[in-house]
């Protein structure tokens, strides 16, 4: 028999644990919100080392019992399942467990008792709290504007492992890391795709720590470098010019070495000085060339070891070998104590406003098709005279365009697609979006990341020139690693229905970030003639400008503060202020090709899938509303063929349909 789900006015809920520190004691489930873990000020604390001082929490959603993981690094299961980062409803003697420990509980349910009336995490207001049933039941859609689907929001992939290693080994994406996320303030942040944005920037932190460590000792090598230039150079020209010390210090230590060569065929020719003391000289200066270059060398070889020693780590050291057996080895990095919350905040996994900066409102989804396939197509659109009946003594049914939208999620869910998921998005100009301040919390901070249904409603049903909402139809498929995403939007304009659809696509990271996969830890001649080779013309340029970038690590937070006020004094007086992102952090690792060639396959499958369905159920559903869809109907083949029969260049597809006059136009770019 199926298991009724916990209902929240009829059934009291008490939670039982099987094991662990609190195993055979009871808690009722009586307020609208439990939290779990390890800290004193939860609801339930749990003294083990496996559990996050905030762990995850139980509350009430739409009259459902549901669990949420409170942090990107917390284990949680149902059903031996690990839930979506979003959450899940629970039904009656389902089993969660927590943490690596394994500690386990189940959901009793006892007498009737009325529940709280609080129904959503204060953390997640509005649309943003997302549920997926586990076992049996189906995921639930939901029936209000704005709120993400079922599957809204996906879990971190093997995506988040390779951005991980990234970070210590491309000084360049480390250093956007730190710039336009951990530094930025002000401007969005989009989402990106399956990554833990909490575990990367660690990942940063500790990369840039070691980093930091290597260039300490660079300088300090430099620094016993130019002081032996110094009193080399001090005691040639006090011996031969009696010249003032502070003098010699300007001199460039690149010259050190020509200048003992220069001394030495000198003293061959200065004929005036007397022989003996001409011979001492020429000894002192062999030596000192002798030694000199010795020591120089020797401090060569300091640099060049730490310089080797820190590639080593990077590549094959302990942290490297956990990446590439699966586990985020940065995960212990303690991160400052306001940013953690604040990247939680901006993983993406409930982001439902985007403001752009730039002529592409779609940033964090990669790529138009276009762009990554020759052959593919952008998308397409159409119109429709939405006030035309089948036959001219009917009248068309009035409908509303959140009507058409919950038929559209209702078929594309059907399709059961891997990957699948379904959001509301707004798309928001960035140096418009100051003009609406119901998408701020404060003006002087980045725009929200979430806006209530009521706002996500208004839009979907009212045309503005800044703010566009697009259902976005999205699958994550090969481990995160593809990521095609299809926009759609329904307008209407008088008596016409516009539908407008873009395709992007989101493709692999860059090949060497996948290098972490074929790392071994045994030490063999030939990785560390490898690293030498590879290290051995970044010596000098890493040695001579490590100074700099000791000092660009402790100036950091001065630098930040200072970008900040200035930021601030721009926002102030230039009502113009693009708040807007322009790439997101996935965006950055891309590269612009697939791996294999089975990808580019794998999104063909999906353009066509997604699209006939999406082309069918506007038919179906204009037909329901008495609307006439011939027109439309005859074209529905070439809109969809058209993405396959094309060469010698990019597809661009624009449709128009309108009553007797309606007809198909194609251009080829």
């Amino acid at each position: 028999m199926m298991n009724v789900p916990f209902q929240q006015v009829q059934t009291q809920v008490y939670i039982e644990f099987l094991n662990g520190p609190l195993v055979n004691q009871h808690f009722p489930l009586e307020r609208a919100e439990i939290h779990i873990g390890s800290q004193q000020d939860n609801t339930i604390v749990i003294p083990d080392q496996s559990i996050l001082p905030l762990h995850a929490s139980l509350f009430w959603h739409e009259g459902r019992l549901a669990i949420q993981s409170r942090n990107a690094q917390a284990s949680v299961t149902v059903n031996q399942a690990f839930i979506p980062a979003q959450g899940t409803y629970l039904n009656p003697d389902d089993v969660i467990g927590l943490g690596k420990s394994g500690i386990v509980f189940r959901l009793v349910s006892g007498k009737t008792l009325s529940a709280p009336h609080m129904a959503i995490l204060p953390s997640t207001p509005g649309n943003t709290t997302v549920i997926r049933q586990t076992g049996s039941h189906a995921a639930t859609s939901s029936q209000q504007a704005g709120q993400p689907h079922a599957g809204a929001a996906q879990a971190p992939t093997e995506t988040t492992r390779y951005l991980c290693f990234a970070a210590r080994i491309d000084e360049g994406f480390c250093n956007y890391v730190f710039r336009h996320i951990v530094g930025e303030k002000h401007r969005a942040i989009v989402e990106s795709h399956g990554v833990d944005l909490v575990a990367v920037v660690k990942s940063c932190y500790a990369a840039r720590k070691k980093v930091f460590t290597r260039d300490a000792v660079l300088c300090v090598l430099l620094a016993i470098l130019l002081l032996l230039c110094i009193v080399v150079i001090a005691s040639l020209s006090y011996i031969f010019m009696q010249a003032p010390l502070l003098v010699i210090i300007i001199v460039p230590l690149v010259l050190m070495l020509l200048i003992f060569l220069t001394l030495l065929v000198m003293l061959a020719h200065v004929k005036k000085i007397p022989l003996p003391i001409r011979v001492i000289l020429l000894l002192i200066a062999i030596l000192l060339l002798t030694y000199g270059t010795l020591f120089f060398l020797l401090l060569f070889l300091a640099a060049w070891a730490a310089i080797l020693r820190h590639l080593w780590v990077t590549y094959y050291g302990a942290e490297a070998q956990q990446l590439r057996m699966g586990n985020l080895a940065s995960e212990t990095f303690q991160l400052p104590s306001d940013l953690e919350p604040e990247l939680q905040r901006l993983s993406g996994l409930h982001e439902n406003i985007i403001a752009y900066s730039g002529s592409s409102p779609f940033v964090g989804s990669g790529f138009a098709a276009s762009d990554v396939d020759k052959d593919g197509v952008d998308g397409w659109s159409f119109a429709i005279d939405a006030t035309k009946a089948k036959k001219e003594a009917d009248v068309p049914e009035p409908f509303q365009m959140e009507e058409l939208y919950r038929c559209v999620d209702q078929v594309i869910q059907a399709l059961n697609l891997p990957g699948l998921s379904m959001h509301d998005k707004l798309y928001v100009n960035g140096k418009a979006i100051s003009k609406y301040p119901d998408f701020f919390d404060d003006i002087r901070k980045r725009p929200k990341t979430q806006v209530e249904p009521a706002l996500m409603k208004h839009f979907m049903e009212e045309f503005s020139e800044d703010v566009r909402y697009y259902k976005c139809i999205r699958v994550l498929s090969w481990k995160g690693e593809l990521v095609f995403s299809t926009f759609i939007r329904f307008m209407k304009i008088g008596k016409t229905l516009f539908v407008e659809t873009n395709y992007m696509v989101l493709p692999p990271l860059r090949d060497e970030y996948y290098l972490l996969d074929s790392l071994e830890t045994t030490f063999t001649l030939r990785k560390a003639w490898d690293l030498m080779r590879s290290s051995f013309f970044s010596i000098f340029p890493l040695w001579f400008f490590s100074p700099l970038h000791v000092i660009g690590y402790l100036n950091c937070d001065r630098s930040a503060r200072r970008k900040q006020e200035k930021v601030e004094w721009l926002i102030k007086n230039n009502p113009a202020f693009d708040y807007g992102a322009s790439i997101s952090l996935r965006e950055v690792a891309t590269s612009s090709n697939y791996q294999l060639h089975f990808q580019r396959l794998d999104k063909e499958i999906y353009v066509k899938i997604i699209e006939r369905q999406l082309l069918e159920s506007i038919i179906d559903f204009l037909d329901g509303k008495n609307i006439d869809t011939t027109d439309l109907k005859e074209r529905q083949e070439t809109i969809l063929n058209n993405g396959v029969i094309v060469s010698g260049g990019s597809f661009s597809g624009n449709f128009a349909i309108g009553g007797e006059q309606a007809k198909v136009t194609v251009s080829h770019e």
